[in-house]
């Protein structure tokens, strides 16, 4: 039931907008950011879904329509921090080679561990050896019973896919305490590989992240966008954000527009059901 309900409301959200403030983190935006003008394009990436107020949007792709979503988000939590992006190939040689990527992860690597912090790259050996040429202290750890030594380090970047449900718990327990994880993944790929299972109920990164504020969707890009010039763009990518315009605009849809509805129907096939932040307002709405 939840899962009909959910797709009749993307596809509610996308036929109602189909025709019809400045970002709210520009420190962490400002570091992230810092000397990045385009970024790489590893086979074809899909989008993540910001939910919470947590979480802010750091790049977006765009997707058949032309529409922006979210490719790179990053939030914070209790005394952690996360980015997130939406496909593994950002950790590859390839795509760290290509235009400003490298330097991307770099700053995110000291934004989520300190400019001296220690940084684990659970099975990612190539960015591993390119956040060591930048000149930080990061090391491949290739076992599967990493998490021993979890404490050991400020930050960890991982596929979050490769996780199980117990990996799961205790590392969001890490990240309350101050651990920060930087993660890639893919939605549509991952279902893909999983058609038994569904991407918002079972994918180790959404189990992980929807209480955070962000979620790995379905669907893909045909582009990825240079980066923002104006941040305003960035918030409008957010689905919280736009959740709160939704509900600020009344039940007129003719301040609307196709931007939101896409941002918002992304979303809601990503949410669990039990995630009420998005979908009972938008019920009410609805």
């Amino acid at each position: 039931m939840q899962a009909l309900l959910r797709g009749l409301v993307g596809a509610f959200l996308v036929l109602l907008f189909a025709a019809s403030g400045a970002a709210a983190n520009d420190a962490d935006l400002d570091v992230l950011l810092d000397g990045v003008a385009r970024i790489g394009k590893p086979g074809v990436p899909g989008p993540l879904a910001v939910t919470g107020p947590e979480a802010f949007v750091v790049w977006t792709g765009r997707d058949g329509a032309d529409l922006a979503l979210p490719l790179v988000v990053a939030a914070h939590h209790e005394k952690g921090k996360l980015i997130a992006f939406g496909h593994p190939g950002y950790f590859g040689a390839a795509a760290l080679a290509e235009h400003d990527t490298a330097r991307l992860l770099a700053n995110a690597a000291r934004w989520l561990g300190g400019r001296r912090g220690r940084v684990c790259c659970w099975r990612q050996p190539e960015l591993a050896e390119r956040l060591t040429a930048a000149g930080i202290d990061a090391q491949n750890v290739p076992q599967r019973d990493w998490m021993g030594a979890l404490d050991s380090y400020d930050a960890v970047f991982l596929k979050p896919s490769d996780l199980d449900v117990e990996e799961v718990e205790r590392l969001r327990e890490w990240i309350a305490r101050g651990g920060s994880v930087g993660l890639a993944d893919l939605g549509w790929g991952w279902q893909q590989l999983n058609p038994r299972r569904v991407l918002a109920e079972d994918h180790p990164g959404n189990l992980l992240c929807a209480p955070l504020g962000f979620v790995w969707s379905d669907g893909s890009f045909n582009s990825i966008d240079p980066v923002a010039q104006d941040r305003g763009a960035l918030s409008a990518a957010s689905a919280a954000n736009a959740l709160k315009r939704l509900r600020e605009g009344g039940r007129d849809p003719a301040p609307l527009d196709a931007q939101l509805g896409a941002v918002l129907a992304s979303a809601v096939r990503a949410v669990p059901a039990h995630d009420a932040r998005l979908l009972e307002p938008l019920e009410e709405w609805l």
